[in-house]
């Protein structure tokens, strides 16, 4: 019957029926859940079965191609349930849930989850009882250590960036030196482009001998602080690569920037250095023994991260910030306060060696003994320092706010392309790594080519008037550089588009951020100096650069995207600033002085380049600290806070953070803060573990160890509920006492190979010290999980373990009543691996795990497929809405509540909190509360806009609904 009821709704709904992908049957990916899925047919509510030989069960509806929108004739549907089809399939608000196909959901199931909190359970409590103290306290000097490496390493990586940048410009201007004929300039653009191609080529090439060097890491980060495992990632060879593959790449003049590997940089030595060990270098160090557990471990890659960010900015704040807001799912104030010193540790030690050299080049001559050299002219060192601060004039606001919302359409439209991109380059280009390794040097030889005919193309200019020695130097001389080695009269000429094109990264945003002199505003006069670049100049960069930044993006080398983002955001403020200059001057007249000294197309370059950048990465509040920090300009700081929230805004609009699409695009199970999905408060954890018919893998207290090697053999599961039997025709699969991880069961095994015990009932003398020893052998060793390969022997497969000691005591589990929003809400924020759902009883149903929380998941088991209710949209407009809610019942009080069936221990039967019944209508759910008998509801014909035709079986009433 409810077969029936199902598809005559669909029919009078006329619904499109599309393949959703549906996950991995219920609780989460491979590797990761305690529940099976075995079962193969037809699911009632609709869906193929397709049985497989692993652990996946992939269900799709019968109907048309995987993009096609959920309800064809539907246009009042929520945001969060249509995706979009073709060539528009990325073109997503932040409300609307990312849809997997069946493919990229088995991919997903390949990502194991890594654990956060430290097993509770006898061995560890024991082991601590019998320590003085904690001893905790020279985690302090760990986090200092990871400062200062990750702030020489910073030094190591921006001064080889420098040092090959000005070799790389020193090459052009000396060949461009004895110019007289074509043929010249083209002996000069071959060296000019050898130099570039050589570099990408090294580049890449140490990317294909360290595969995980490649990117910027950022997402992998990030991937990994919000609790999913990426191989290799924080590994010693990784470390170099990327070093050196960054510096090669930037230096080479690629549309790159060394900001996001720096990032990966600091993970990775907070990493390192946490552990203690390394089995590259056959090292290891018994002081960092105590931090080898997955809470330190994460700690100290949050640390790392943030000094990582601290020094690429120079912005120990906003790198604090930056983690807590993008990166970090979970983040104690114990922490947070560690990376913070952490941070201060590196910018202190980065800064000190910057002040004293500048492409391995010495500042001043230390042999001097003069004062000054004494006291080694040491200083902070802000990296586009505003070279005029000008108060905050009201009329910049709206200016500033139609900026913000050209900044987060052209964000926006950066991200649907770069997805694009990267979309293609998985399915074409990736395929060879020959391939892979050629995409960068073709890019970076058609962007110098381009860049060097445009720059012949276009005429030099005449400089103009003012100062121009305002500390944007490439070498801290403060030395404005324009390029005029192309000019027929260099002393009075320059070339704007050369300027840009052939100046590094970073003196490409100070010459675009700079500006004019702040003494004289009239009109021809001073102001012009802020003029340096005009309208074509910028309009020829501004298209050039975001087109090839937008291609090398995700390239096969190690490069980031948050220097391209401060150019092309930057390029297009000043484009827009230029407009409000000539729109002031014009409206101030002939018989004005001249306009006030925030109209500069400099301050607007400013607004531009935040805003673009949190149109692209929808960071806020830490991006507005680090736009201060990097350039000092804090009078501005409310048009950029504007600036910044209505670019995010209208980004948010269009598509998911370019960070976010990125894992997505890698079908990372990543669990964003926020999940924007309706109804989730009317679904609950039972809902979520529904489509699983068989009860959990769980563990008596005393298991054979036959059985124990049969579980880890059979299933892939990384823990297993503990339990205390139950009857036989009672609901779950026993009472919950706890969880017990694969790793603790594979060294337990590791041990009972060497050790025979004698007595059947008595638990092997085992304790902390013996399983941390034993987890030693099989790293360093590289021991496969499981041991007796030629087969468990018969006398050792009969004996019995007591479970109990390895079991975590402490770990989470929830109500099967326990709504969606409130799960989520606590699995993200207190860095789970697995949830426990239990009854009333305390009885294991199920285990939710990341993946079921994603939100393609929760879509497909709950709002899309209506677990075991059949709703509609209509429907939950009259359950939700007005229509229900506004109506009154005539007779008053209580005196009797018919209600649906129950089970053995109370609960109502059916799905959710609702507990559906048989399929009836709406009108003949409505209960007189007074006397208990029925009464005519209103029809379904009186509510406006919904069809007249029988509905599916409505939500009982119940106490607590009531």
């Amino acid at each position: 019957s409810y077969s029936f009821c199902t598809l005559l709704v669909m029919s009078q709904k006329r619904w499109s029926m599309q393949p959703t992908m549906v996950g991995l049957g219920g609780s989460g990916g491979s590797g990761d859940f305690g529940v099976p899925r075995r079962r193969s047919g037809t699911d009632p509510t609709g869906y193929v079965v397709v049985p497989t030989d692993d652990e996946h069960d992939y269900y799709m509806w019968q109907g048309t191609g995987w993009d096609d929108e959920v309800l064809s004739d539907s246009g009042d549907e929520d945001e969060a349930m249509r995706p979009r089809r073709g060539v528009f399939r990325d073109l997503e608000s932040k409300k609307m849930a990312h849809r997997f196909t069946p493919m990229e959901e088995a991919r997903m199931a390949k990502f194991e989850s890594i654990d956060y909190w430290i097993s509770n359970n006898r061995l560890y409590r024991d082991n601590l009882e019998k320590m003085k103290k904690e001893g905790r306290g020279t985690k302090w000097i760990v986090y200092a250590l990871i400062g200062l490496t990750v702030g020489l390493l910073s030094f190591i990586l921006m001064n080889t960036i420098e040092f090959l940048s000005d070799k790389r410009r020193t090459i052009l201007q000396d060949a461009l030196k004895d110019w007289k004929s074509d043929s010249d300039k083209w002996v000069a653009f071959s060296l000019w482009a050898a130099f570039s191609v050589v570099c990408i080529a090294v580049s890449t090439g140490l990317c294909g001998l360290w595969p995980y060097a490649a990117g910027s890491g950022v997402p992998d980060v990030m991937a990994y602080l919000n609790g999913v495992m990426f191989p290799k990632v924080f590994n010693l060879r990784t470390l170099i690569g990327k070093i050196i593959s960054c510096s090669l790449a930037v230096a080479g003049g690629l549309p790159v920037g060394p900001e996001g590997p720096m990032i990966h940089i600091g993970a990775l030595v907070g990493a390192g250095l946490g552990t203690g060990r390394s089995r590259t270098l056959g090292k290891s160090s018994e002081f960092f023994g105590k931090y080898r557990n997955p809470r330190d471990h994460r700690d100290f890659i949050t640390g790392g991260a943030c000094a990582g960010v601290a020094c690429a900015f120079s912005a120990p704040i906003g790198g604090l910030l930056f983690v807590v807001e993008e990166m970090s799912s979970f983040f104690s104030k114990k922490a947070m306060w560690m990376a913070f010193f952490s941070s201060l540790m590196a910018i202190i030690t980065a800064n000190t060696l910057n002040s004293k050299f500048s492409g391995y080049e010495l500042r001043d001559d230390l042999s001097n003994r003069c004062s000054e050299s004494l006291s080694w002219n040491a200083q902070f060192t802000i990296l586009f320092k505003a070279n005029v601060l000008e108060n905050v004039n009201l009329l910049s606001v709206p200016f500033t706010l139609v900026l913000g919302i050209f900044c987060g359409l052209a964000g926006a439209l950066f991200t649907f392309f770069n997805i694009k991109v990267v979309r293609y380059r998985m399915h074409k280009i990736n395929k060879s790594t020959t391939t892979r390794m050629l995409e960068p040097l073709v890019i970076i030889l058609a962007f110098v080519t381009l860049s060097f005919v445009f720059v012949y193309s276009l005429p030099c200019k005449t400089k103009p008037g003012g100062p121009f020695d305002l500390n944007y130097g490439t070498n801290g001389t403060g030395e404005l550089k324009f390029f005029d080695a192309i000019c027929s009269n260099p002393d009075k000429e320059y070339h704007p588009l050369g300027t840009l094109a052939f100046a590094s990264a970073d003196d490409c945003v100070r010459l675009l951020l700079r500006r004019g002199d702040p003494t004289d505003r009239t009109k021809g006069g001073p102001l012009e100096g802020s003029k340096i670049f005009d309208y074509d100049d910028l309009a020829l960069w501004f298209l050039l650069y975001a087109i090839f930044a937008c291609w090398s993006a995700g390239t096969y080398l190690a490069c980031g995207l948050v220097v391209p983002m401060l150019i092309i955001g930057s390029t297009m403020g000043r484009i827009y600033g230029l407009a409000v200059v000539d729109l002031m001057q014009n409206l101030a007249g002939e018989d004005c002085n001249g306009v006030d000294g925030w109209v500069d197309p400099g301050v607007f370059a400013l607004f531009g380049a935040a805003g673009f950048f949190a149109g692209v990465s929808r960071l806020t509040f830490s991006l507005c600290v680090i736009m201060l920090e990097i350039t000092g300009d804090l009078p501005h700081l409310p048009n950029i806070m504007l600036c910044v929230m209505v670019a995010k805004t209208v980004a948010d609009s269009f598509t998911h953070a370019l960070y976010h699409a990125l894992l997505e695009l890698k079908c990372v199970p990543f669990l964003d803060f926020d999940i924007h999905l309706p109804y989730l408060d009317c679904y609950t954890a039972r809902d979520l573990i529904k489509s699983n018919p068989t009860r959990p893998v769980c563990l008596q207290i005393k298991e054979s160890i036959g059985h124990i090697m049969h579980c880890l053999h059979d299933t892939p599961h990384n823990a297993f509920p503990v339990v205390a039997p139950i009857p036989s025709d009672a609901e779950g699969a026993g009472i919950y006492k706890g969880t017990v991880l694969r790793s603790q069961l594979e060294q337990l095994l590791w041990f009972v190979e060497n050790v025979e015990s004698t007595n059947r009932d008595a638990t092997p003398k085992l304790d902390y010290d013996t399983m941390t020893a034993i987890r030693e052998k099989i790293f360093w060793e590289r021991l496969d999980g499981l041991p007796f390969k030629e087969g468990l022997p018969t006398d050792i497969s009969e004996k019995i373990i007591d479970l109990l000691p390895l079991t975590n005591t402490s770990g989470f589990c929830v109500p099967e009543t326990f709504a969606v929003s409130a799960t989520y809400t606590l699995f993200r924020g207190m860095g789970l691996r697995h949830l426990v759902v239990v009854n009333n009883m305390n009885s294991v149903l199920g285990i939710i795990t990341r993946k079921d929380l994603v939100a393609h998941n929760i879509l497909k088991h709950t709002i899309e497929g209506n677990v075991g209710s059949g709703l509609t949209s209509d429907d939950h407009k009259l359950v939700f809405g007005s229509p229900l809610h506004t109506h009154h019942y005539a007779p008053s009080g209580i005196d009797s509540l018919k209600l649906g069936p129950t089970d053995s221990y109370g609960n109502r039967r059916g799905s959710g909190n609702f507990g559906y019944n048989t399929p009836t209508t709406r009108a003949q759910s409505m209960l007189n509360i007074s006397t208990g008998v029925r009464t005519q509801s209103p029809s379904l014909s009186d509510v406006p806009g919904t069809p007249t035709s029988p509905k599916p079986a409505g939500p009982s009433i119940q106490a607590d609904q009531h």
